[in-house]
């Protein structure tokens, strides 16, 4: 119902546990950014997606994660982000607070912007409304500091993640957004 322009393609990035043999985890980040531009681009879906921001999904439970170290982590989600750039494309990650801390460093700034979707959900906000307006209040100031990572401003918001209806409820204030395109936003 979005339409393609404000429909935009997500891939779970895959940690230190799987980087294939003779391969340094950065190479391996640049092979999956490789792999879901040409995916998305040039795939049966691509008719359907439009949107030019390509999100990377950071998760202890996507392959390989919770395998390796830290700086692995971050030499693979640096790698992702550079052929996001080589390939003209926009980078954007997706991570609750959590997992980021945990598998990336709480401090870790990659050199590359991107656009940060946080999936940090609050079950009793229940519409976009509401959620809208909640944005205004948890996503600026001193309070979105403490959700910012890599120096990046929330973009988007995941506000409620519901299991149990298989959906998931999103919003943002539509800052940054251009022709089809998130633009990374510093704090």
């Amino acid at each position: 119902m979005a339409g393609p322009t404000r429909t935009f393609a997500y891939r779970d990035v895959e940690g230190p546990g799987t980087i294939p043999a003779g391969q340094t985890a950065k190479d391996w980040g640049e092979q999956q950014a490789s792999a879901f531009c040409t995916e998305v681009l040039y795939g049966a879906a691509s008719k359907f997606v439009g949107g030019r921001t390509f999100f990377g999904d950071i998760e202890i439970g996507n392959l390989g994660w919770g395998h390796g170290t830290q700086q692995q982590g971050q030499d693979i989600v640096y790698g992702f982000l550079l052929e996001m750039v080589a390939l003209s494309q926009i980078s954007g990650l997706y991570a609750n607070l959590t997992d980021w801390d945990n598998l990336l460093g709480t401090n870790w700034t990659p050199s590359i912007p991107f656009v940060w979707w946080l999936a940090d959900g609050y079950p009793g906000i229940t519409t976009c409304a509401v959620a809208g307006a909640e944005f205004n209040s948890l996503m600026t100031g001193s309070a979105g500091a403490t959700r910012a990572r890599g120096n990046m401003k929330v973009m988007l918001w995941q506000y409620n993640l519901t299991p149990s209806s298989s959906r998931d409820l999103n919003v943002t204030p539509y800052n940054g957004y251009l022709s089809g395109a998130w633009h990374p936003t510093p704090i």
